[in-house]
């Protein structure tokens, strides 16, 4: 058998250790989350318009809530080391942030591209090209980071893997040793 060795270069990235890294995305997602859940909530509550912009803002607070909950727990599973449950985050991670994306450009254009008249009646809706350029370089922003942090989560699964066969293992030979240490003495 292989000798598993925390600090090889295989579990680093960038700059750090890929459990490190992990926590960093984790915490960013949910820093990210729970500023975007603050923000929408407001929104939904306050919502000017139609009821389906309500609906909309309140769908992405709700979301990003259960973002803000999901990267709490992924958190503690790192610490944990629960191999078991990185499959789920990688999924659901994908999921929840391609909705989140979703809403997140449907609101952006709809408050770009909403015009209203002098009596604060809404007039129709126009194609803005900047408006249209920065949600596509938002989403390629958004895009890029999930893939980054999905990364991170399949390196920081198989490192759970190996250093569990490690800990088996070296437990086995402990109990071996301690078997017969009794019969040497």
């Amino acid at each position: 058998m292989k000798e598993f060795d925390p600090n090889h270069l295989k579990w680093q990235i960038c700059c750090c250790h890929v459990t490190t890294a992990a926590y960093l995305v984790g915490s960013v997602e949910l820093l990210v989350a729970t500023v975007v859940a603050i923000v929408l909530i407001p929104l939904s509550i306050h919502a000017h318009g139609s009821e389906s912009s309500q609906i909309l803002y309140a769908s992405a607070s709700g979301i990003a809530l259960i973002w803000s909950v999901g990267e709490v727990v992924l958190l503690c599973d790192i610490r944990l080391r629960h191999v078991h449950r990185m499959n789920i985050y990688v999924f659901v991670q994908g999921i929840v942030f391609i909705l989140m994306l979703f809403l997140i450009i449907s609101i952006f254009l709809a408050r770009q591209l909403r015009h209203y008249n002098d009596a604060g009646e809404e007039i129709t809706y126009s194609g803005s090209m900047f408006s249209i350029v920065m949600a596509l370089f938002f989403a390629a922003g958004a895009t890029a980071a999930t893939i980054y942090s999905i990364y991170v989560l399949l390196l920081l699964r198989r490192y759970m893997e190996e250093e569990k066969k490690h800990m088996e293992v070296v437990k086995k030979i402990q109990s071996i040793v301690k078997e017969q240490s009794p019969f040497e003495s």
